[in-house]
């Protein structure tokens, strides 16, 4: 799991954003590997290898399309992005994807884009309307924008209970 690769990003406490030199090596080793199986995130799901490893990023940062794509492309492992719908729509920050630079990552090899929330709130917080507008206004805004069915989920914060895997399950898919 990872979010930003290179980019500088105002309170980031958590130390989110790794060094793009650090990155390369980490995806070196993981293309390197005999015993492991680097897989796209829904093969995983269904994967009998003993170890298998999908790699994933959260929210939606530019540096996924601009830094780690080509790096990712360079060694041929696929990767899920998982997008804040809001911080797309609402060009929250220069830190984050465009719709237009969502559509050209979406288009790259290997490439699967999931929800992360509307706002990025904690899903298992929410009262019962705002989690289907968190679940399902994030899908909509994301297929809207892609013109594809948008089939998987990051739960923001690691944010979840029953109740919220549950409404996840049953979140309609967008009207085409």
């Amino acid at each position: 799991l990872y979010h930003a690769v290179g980019s500088i990003l105002p309170h980031d406490s958590y130390g989110i954003s790794i060094d793009p030199e650090l990155f390369e090596r980490h995806m070196a080793v993981l293309a390197q590997r005999q015993r492991l199986s680097v897989v796209a995130l829904q093969e995983g799901l269904d994967c009998s290898a003993p170890l298998s490893v999908a790699v994933t990023f959260d929210d939606g940062y530019r540096d996924n399309l601009i830094v780690a794509a080509p790096i990712l492309i360079k060694y041929k492992i696929p990767f899920s992005v998982f997008v804040t719908s809001s911080f797309i729509s609402h060009n929250h920050s220069s830190s984050y994807l465009t719709a237009a630079e969502l559509r050209e990552l979406a288009a790259l090899p290997g490439v699967t884009i999931g929800s992360h929330g509307s706002t990025h709130a904690p899903l298992a917080n929410c009262d019962d309307a705002t989690l289907r507008e968190e679940l399902h206004g994030s899908r909509v805004h994301l297929e809207d924008v892609l013109g594809r069915p948008v089939l998987a989920i990051s739960y923001p914060h690691g944010s979840v209970d029953r109740r919220v895997a549950a409404a996840a399950a049953k979140a309609p898919p967008a009207k085409k």
